[in-house]
């Protein structure tokens, strides 16, 4: 299949992986969403050591929701249940999640455009703890590779990606049940293409000097 990162064609995948699951797709939104509220009222509840703990969940159940995510694209038969089922890569998706964080906020502070270059480049750092099974520093690594070369055209993706959920903001909130499930597994397709075009790179030229 040729390499096509064109935001029609991400678009386009999402809506029709999407529209396979809807059904599936708006009860993950709803229980996240009910989880986040939960986890805040609880941490308001419990003071500032609530608040840490309850953050710490929520990381985790960030990757689980990325787990899923990640299994639709490839392939797999998703279910509820596997938002619960990060342990596996829990520290690093979080010590890689504060080393990204660290480093956009590093570049916001040198001029801001150095920070939204790292935000760009290492965006799909999660995508490599919990697909690929790296650690943090070999996962914002990763990103930085597979993007190599198609930053601009990342970054562009990225602004539709954050229009449409706007859009769906605006039709009343209920919009998003739909815009922010479309605009995850967009951002997954094209983390996908960029990790197969990149391995088909390497594969080439691994070809070219063993011939």
């Amino acid at each position: 299949m040729m390499f096509d990162l064109s935001v029609s064609s991400i678009l386009g995948e999402a809506y029709e992986r999407l529209k396979k699951r809807l059904g599936f797709y708006i009860a993950l939104i709803v229980v996240y969403l009910l989880l986040m509220v939960a986890l805040s009222l609880i941490g308001e509840k419990l003071g500032t050591v609530g608040n840490i703990l309850m953050r710490l969940v929520e990381i985790y159940i960030n990757a689980g929701v990325l787990k899923i995510i990640i299994k639709d694209i490839n392939g797999k038969e998703p279910e509820l249940f596997d938002m619960f089922t990060a342990q596996d890569v829990y520290i690093n998706f979080l010590v890689a999640g504060i080393l990204y964080g660290l480093a956009v906020g590093f570049g916001v502070l040198l001029l801001i455009i150095p920070g939204i270059i790292f935000a760009i480049m290492w965006q799909f750092y999660k995508y490599a703890v919990v697909d690929v099974k790296l650690g943090p520093v070999e996962a914002l690594r990763y990103s930085g590779e597979i993007t190599k070369g198609y930053r601009w055209t990342v970054f562009g993706i990225d602004i539709v990606l954050v229009l449409v959920n706007i859009a769906g903001a605006l039709a009343l909130g209920i919009g998003l049940l739909f815009t922010i499930p479309l605009t995850m597994i967009a951002e997954a397709v094209m983390y996908r293409r960029l990790k197969e075009n990149y391995e088909g790179v390497i594969e080439e030229d691994s070809n070219l000097y063993s011939a």
